[in-house]
């Protein structure tokens, strides 16, 4: 039933010609009732079947019939977004550039390999936190004339983005390395959902 669009219901099997004699229904489970509706990928393509079934004879009622789409929905949603979200890991993953993706109230919800390895285990403690809050955990060579770590956090908190610069970061080691960076606000609806900060040393 996987090439159906929309829901496929079967009343009583014994009585449609094309299952009365299916194993499933002269046999074990005894199938009477089976619905069953597509569950689609991103790109409209059916992946597999929401089935019900049932023993006796009957017929969903138009309430229950809002009620399967409504939870063939749910896991449809629920598919799309596993896939995208690995994806997306793959992709992170692949980049060579340092990618650290925060939430609205600032906090990191996502830190790539390259970030990691750019800027080491300082960066890492700050995970699910706020960097806003941690700025100088990430602080600049005091020497340095180049853009304060402070800057940073200041276009990201006040979404003055895009936004690029320059800046010195200290690694938990001690080490200091040159950055570049961008900062790219992640729009959805009109609203930005995140910020992307993107580093790169120079």
């Amino acid at each position: 039933m996987i090439l159906q669009n929309d829901i496929f219901e079967i009343s009583d099997a014994l009585e449609d010609q094309r299952f009365a004699d299916n194993p499933l229904v002269t046999g074990n489970p005894l199938i009477r009732f089976y619905v069953g509706i597509p569950i689609k990928s991103a790109r409209g393509n059916n992946l597999g079947t929401l089935c019900l079934i049932d023993d006796h004879p009957r017929t969903l009622t138009q309430e229950e019939r809002g009620f399967l789409v409504a939870f063939k929905n749910i896991i449809q949603t629920y598919m799309i977004n596993q896939h995208q979200n690995k994806t997306f890991q793959l992709i992170m993953d692949s980049v060579q550039e340092g990618i650290i993706v925060h939430d609205r109230s600032g906090r990191i919800v996502f830190i790539n390999p390259a970030a990691h390895d750019l800027l080491g285990d300082s960066l890492m403690s700050l995970f699910g936190q706020s960097s806003w809050s941690h700025g100088k955990e990430l602080s600049q060579d005091p020497a340095s004339s180049m853009t304060d770590i402070n800057e940073i956090m200041t276009a990201m908190h006040h979404e003055v983005l895009p936004y690029e610069g320059q800046t010195v970061l200290t690694k938990a080691d001690g080490q200091q390395v040159q950055i570049y960076f961008q900062i790219e606000p992640l729009i959805r609806g009109g609203v930005m959902t995140n910020t992307i900060l993107v580093l790169q040393a120079n």
